[in-house]
């Protein structure tokens, strides 16, 4: 599986101090809005919150990274484990998550493997449901569908057989929207007493998976709230930061990752083909170089540069603008770097796809950093 903050990570990881007081916001964070299955520790947390009409599921486990957007008020966690919850006192969401085997699937392959993989699971489940619990075949209807972003779902469901004695299960019909997630395969599972019931919640999970958000690295609680707030109000995000003098326009889809360092941000773009692509923000004090060029040319330095070919996007306000095809370990990337300077910072950004994504988010990023403010 391959991951897009790597390629850059690697060189700017020595930046991602945890500071005290950030580590102490955090945790209180957590600890007013989720109920936590584990004890928490900084990378590995599942929870549940509600925020203005809104219910989020998030798992936080690495490789999992995921967070789950669904309408309503009030929330019950069933059993102590948020993996099954009831959302206003009527539905039932159960979610569920499986590795991928190494050699069945990962996102260099094409879209084609992913449909695959999703089948896979699906049959998977179907010769368990058939076997194990119904003891009888199954009519499973099933859809492949794509979300607005790109991001490929599976969509199947049957309903339920009668069982041995003749006496129909309480649950008429099983829902289930698939999906990949990382190096996982995530499963969100609904159910219906009735045929109406039914059909509203097959139009439900559709509209879902508009709303289902798979990041590339941990997840920044604070970016679940002003996503939140960015689509009651269909206003732009915006991060302000008067020590680093600067200020950042981000939609509502770009998706805010936790670094645990004022020094590193970092976003990503939505899911496809479960490639997420990377934008990040790297803050360096200006005593650290003699002038902007020099900074340049040392986060330029590197042995896995491939070709370097001056870019046809000219930025005023940017002093330095170059896009680059770089690799790490087999994997072949594009990546579109810009710098600047600020009062008392120089700032690198960097964008980071695939051969494949490039041309599909280049004009995004630069739409994103050509509205960025330096404040005096």
């Amino acid at each position: 599986m391959f991951c897009l903050y790597t390629i850059w990570h690697k060189y700017f990881n020595y930046i991602r101090n945890i500071g005290t007081q950030e580590m102490k916001k955090f945790i209180l964070l957590l600890a007013l809005s989720f109920y936590i299955v584990n004890s928490f520790s900084q990378e590995n947390q599942i929870g549940l919150l509600t925020y203005n009409g809104n219910i989020v599921y998030m798992d936080n486990y690495t490789r999992s990274w995921v967070t789950l957007y669904f309408e309503g008020d009030t929330v019950q966690v069933v059993n102590y484990d948020p993996r099954f919850f009831i959302i206003d006192k009527e539905s039932l969401v159960q979610f569920m998550k499986y590795p991928i085997p190494e050699d069945l699937y990962d996102n260099s392959m094409e879209e084609s493997a992913e449909f695959k993989l999703l089948q896979h699971f699906l049959d998977y489940e179907k010769k368990y449901f058939e076997k194990e619990l119904f003891k009888t075949d199954l009519a499973i209807k099933q859809q492949f569908l794509k979300n607005i972003f790109g991001k490929n779902f599976l969509l199947w469901h049957f309903k339920v057989p009668e069982n041995n004695k003749g006496i129909e299960y309480e649950v008429k019909y099983q829902l289930y929207l698939s999906f990949t997630m990382n190096d996982q395969v995530g499963l969100i599972n609904l159910t219906s007493e009735s045929e109406n019931e039914y059909e509203a919640k097959l139009e439900y999970l559709k509209k879902l998976t508009n709303r289902v958000v798979v990041y590339g690295s941990w997840i920044s609680i604070e970016g679940i709230y002003d996503k939140i707030d960015s689509w009651n109000s269909n206003k732009p995000i915006i991060i302000s930061d008067s020590k680093k003098g600067l200020s950042l326009n981000i939609p509502s889809w770009l998706n805010q990752c936790e670094t645990f360092s004022d020094n590193y941000w970092l976003f990503n773009f939505p899911d496809s083909a479960n490639i997420k692509n990377a934008l990040a923000l790297i803050f360096i004090e200006k005593d650290e170089y003699k002038d902007l060029q020099e900074f340049n040319i040392q986060f330029l330095s590197t042995d896995n540069i491939l070709e370097v070919i001056p870019d046809e996007y000219k930025i005023t306000q940017l002093d330095m603008s170059s896009m680059i095809i770089a690799k790490n370990g087999s994997a072949i990337y594009h990546c579109h770097y810009n710098s600047f300077e600020t009062r008392d910072y120089f700032v690198w950004l960097s964008f980071t796809a695939t051969p494949s994504t490039y041309k599909f988010n280049i004009d995004k990023y630069l739409n994103i950093i050509y509205q960025i403010k330096v404040i005096d």
